[in-house]
């Protein structure tokens, strides 16, 4: 599902940033300030993959 789709559902989003790697949240910011399509992209790629490794390590960051 990613990330995006958390926030879009009304996610309490600063508890939801506050779980997500610093990196990809500062990446995200800046892709999204600066409306840069292929940086939005690319973070959300990023964060899709680290959905499904902690899918596949643990119980999910963000739950149902």
């Amino acid at each position: 599902a990613g990330v995006w789709y958390f926030i879009g559902q009304g996610a309490d989003l600063p508890g939801t940033l506050a779980q997500l790697p610093a990196m990809m949240v500062l990446g995200g910011l800046a892709g999204w300030m600066m409306g840069m399509e292929q940086g939005v992209a690319l973070v959300g790629l990023i964060a899709q993959e680290e959905w499904e490794r902690e899918r596949r390590s643990g119980p999910p960051m963000i739950g149902f």
